[in-house]
């Protein structure tokens, strides 16, 4: 099997099959089932290419995060036979490089290319706080699994 052109892919062990959640160049994300090695659904988030992809699972359902190089931030509903949009949000800056939900389920971080992490709220999708301790553009953000601690790097 070969996943030609992707950026990045979020795995997902879900209880029917293993499952993958992937973003291109195109502004496109997808969910690929492994075992078929069939493409689930594929829909257009962004204009610009996908750089970011966090998911979790929530409520029963796996959620899902996209950013890109645009100023877009989806969140969608996973579903074997489609994608449902839940929400979407204009930021304001250009360039998510990554994307990480807290263990807890109440907030993500977006690490950016205008060098700040910015924090969200999972639910609504509004902006909590925007964090100013980088020189240049933020390369990754993640929470540690045990404390919640938030880390983040840049250049």
């Amino acid at each position: 099997m070969c996943i030609r052109d992707r950026l990045c892919m979020g795995w997902r062990d879900c209880e029917t099959a293993p499952s993958v959640i992937a973003g291109y160049e195109s502004g496109h994300v997808g969910l690929l089932d492994c075992a078929s090695e069939q493409w689930l659904w594929m829909v257009k988030n962004h204009a610009e290419p996908v750089m970011g992809l966090a998911s979790t699972v929530r409520r029963g359902h796996v959620l899902g995060l996209s950013g890109s190089a645009d100023k877009t931030l989806c969140a969608f509903v996973v579903q074997p036979d489609g994608c449902q949009q839940a929400g979407k949000r204009e930021v304001g800056h250009a360039g998510i490089a990554q994307l990480a939900i807290r263990p807890d389920q109440r907030m993500f971080a977006s690490a950016s290319w205008d060098g700040r992490v910015r924090l969200f709220s999972l639910k609504s999708l509004e902006p909590i706080t925007v964090l100013k301790h980088h020189k240049d553009s933020v390369n990754a953000v993640d929470f540690s699994e045990c404390s919640g601690f938030l880390l983040s790097g840049s250049k």
